[in-house]
């Protein structure tokens, strides 16, 4: 079986890795999606800006860090928007990152998650979505 988990930092993500890294058996991946803002707007709104400015770089390797630190047999990846992509488009690319690696469940846990699950659930999705709350 494979679960993604949408990794944010948030409290809520990291509940949701967690919750996803006690249902994998020795022979399931875990794979954990983290889709970058694009520009320092979104960035903000994230809370990625480090002294006023956006390293995508350096939040990639912080969010890496925190997934090894909870899951370390998990696959990490991450994606990046274009600039002026909104909060609706890193739900597309959840979504499309389950297609690509056939997911059976998404784990999910983040402020955003109304966004992200209307794309999870589309009517097209075959997998489960599991909603997590910290």
């Amino acid at each position: 079986m494979t679960f993604v988990v949408a990794f944010d930092g948030s409290a809520d993500s990291e509940a949701a890795l967690e919750r996803a890294a006690d249902a994998v058996d020795s022979d399931d991946r875990l794979l954990v999606v983290s889709v970058l803002p694009g520009d320092d707007r979104l960035a903000d709104a994230y809370g990625f800006l480090a002294n006023g400015t956006y390293d995508p770089e350096q939040v990639a390797a912080d969010l890496e860090t925190a997934v090894v630190a909870a899951a370390p047999a998990a696959d990490f990846r991450t994606e990046q928007l274009g600039p002026y992509a909104g909060k609706q488009r890193i739900a597309t690319v959840i979504a499309a990152v389950a297609r690509e690696a056939d997911a059976d469940a998404v784990y999910l846990g983040s402020d955003n998650a109304g966004r992200v699950l209307d794309s999870l659930v589309d009517g097209t999705a075959d997998y489960d979505v599991r909603l997590v709350c910290s």
